[in-house]
């Protein structure tokens, strides 16, 4: 079998630390194995999605080097990527469902749905659609349609008495109760499809074999697993991680570091570093060890050691992590190092105009200096706390190496 994983970004804004650091998972997985990444775009929400959005999330995955081998800029056997484009396989298993009976239409009003559930509040008891719609005949369909009512389609979720069982590849066996399920919508009155239709269709016709994504997608998973039983077709593996959390050990924020991609490059962090950081934070290959390349964090993972906590986005430790690396790159790419730190000082206003080899030269000699004085070893580890910028250079702020 061949490895085939995914990342499946929207869109609807740029590519924060969240989502670059799940994309990081797939792409690592596949490359350990051989197998293929898949970059597909899930642009659905037209109202928010754009292709300026989507240019930048390419931008952002190249500059951290995570590589794709299919998506809709480089095609591929499994194409299109973009799910806007994919209308007909939606409607092509819609149609598949509705003619074996495993979905329905649906012609309840909004105001007869929030009766439902203003009544199941009242009673104190969880919201489950009451299946009026499921035993429609004709005449009453063509009742509802003459009235103008237009039609979602809904699964038909069978009750097989069976726990819903998922194989987490890092959690384990994850059991669900099948009776918190109803039929769901799967396709809206204006026929696009709803995410667990469109994802468990992508997945397939992709022949994508593994996931790993976050754990906020777990409660998901149990619609998605009736969904594949509805189609006759077997489920990818799936991993699920815990959220990032922020400094104040909740959720990862835009305040404790979940920013975008795009803003770490413009601070002055080398791609190299936030990868190796990426890893850590769910992962440790080998104890008393911090640096890894690309090529070692490839050829070490193994999915069964991600870890269930939640990680802690440690901005100093990254800022270290960070200096680490750009010392061994002055050593070996001054230029790299150099064109790192250019952005930070334009947006800092201390650098227009054209970038002269004078300047190069003061910048390399600038972040020589800086590095030097905070001792940074390939095999110290990362003091408890750091100053982003070392006191030598604070001044200009050339790039992020504490």
């Amino acid at each position: 079998m061949t490895v085939r994983t995914r990342y499946a970004p929207s869109p609807t804004g740029y590519l924060h630390i969240g989502g670059a650091w799940m994309a990081f998972f797939n792409w690592l997985f596949a490359r350990n194995h051989v197998g293929a990444f898949v970059l597909r775009v899930e642009d659905t929400d037209r109202t928010r999605s754009s292709e300026e959005y989507e240019r930048a999330i390419f931008e952002d995955f190249k500059w951290l080097g995570l590589d794709w081998d299919e998506g809709p800029d480089v095609g591929g056997p499994y194409g299109p990527y973009r799910q806007t484009e994919r209308m007909h396989l939606y409607r092509k298993y819609a149609e598949e469902l509705l003619a074996r009976e495993a979905a329905y239409y649906c012609y309840c009003t909004p105001e007869e749905l929030d009766a439902e559930r203003a009544r199941a509040q009242a009673e104190k008891r969880p919201y489950r659609y009451s299946g009026r719609c499921r035993a429609l005949t004709a005449q009453q369909r063509a009742e509802f349609e003459r009235q103008g009512r237009r039609p979602t389609i809904r699964l038909r979720v069978h009750d097989y008495g069976e726990t819903i069982v998922v194989d987490d590849l890092v959690r384990g066996r994850v059991e669900f109760d099948p009776e918190h399920l109803d039929d769901y919508i799967i396709v809206r009155s204006d026929g696009s499809p709803l995410y667990n239709f469109a994802n468990v269709v992508d997945d397939h016709t992709m022949a994508i074999t593994h996931i790993i994504r976050g754990i906020e997608h777990l409660s998901n998973t149990p619609k998605q697993w009736v969904m594949y039983r509805a189609l006759g077709w077997e489920p990818p593996q799936v991993a699920h991680l815990s959220n990032i959390l922020g400094s104040d050990k909740k959720k990862l924020s835009k305040r404790t570091g979940d920013t975008a991609v795009r803003d770490y490059k413009k601070e002055g962090f080398i791609p190299e570093a936030l990868l190796n950081f990426f890893a850590l934070m769910a992962w440790y290959p080998e104890e008393n060890r911090e640096i890894f390349s690309v090529r070692e964090l490839v050829e070490k993972f193994r999915i069964e050691d991600l870890g269930k906590a939640s990680p802690v986005f440690d901005t100093a430790k990254l800022t270290w992590m960070n200096g680490v690396y750009m010392r061994e790159m002055l050593n070996r790419e001054p230029e790299r190092v150099v064109e790192a730190c250019l952005e930070p000082l334009r947006s800092a206003g201390l650098l227009d105009g054209q970038v002269t080899p004078e300047t190069r030269d003061y910048i390399r000699r600038v972040i020589g200096t800086s590095s030097s004085k905070t001792g940074l070893s390939m095999s110290r580890r990362p003091p408890a706390a750091t100053s982003a910028i070392p006191p030598s250079a604070r001044s200009w702020r050339p790039c992020r190496s504490g």
